[in-house]
């Protein structure tokens, strides 16, 4: 079975917005990479990605407010601070 490489952009995407948190995909370097690092917002936009096949890294401020883990505070509100 052959996954689309954009199956994985997509997938942070969801779990970022879903959430409602930033989410962070880290992998290695390495040729034929399916995905590469990247940050999502909580909104599911694309802050900061690495190259593919190159190693980089990645430094972005965050603005922890924007995040509302709106999935967390629905299933399971008393393990937030």
């Amino acid at each position: 079975m052959k996954i689309d490489p954009e199956f994985y952009d997509y997938a942070m995407i969801a779990r970022s917005t879903e959430n409602g948190i930033y989410f962070a995909s880290v992998n290695y370097a390495l040729e034929n990479q399916k995905s590469t690092t990247s940050l999502l917002s909580p909104t599911g936009e694309c802050l900061i990605k690495a190259k593919a096949e190159k190693q980089e890294l990645l430094t972005y401020a965050i603005q922890t407010g924007k995040a509302n883990r709106l999935l967390a505070q629905r299933l399971l509100s008393n393990l937030l601070l």
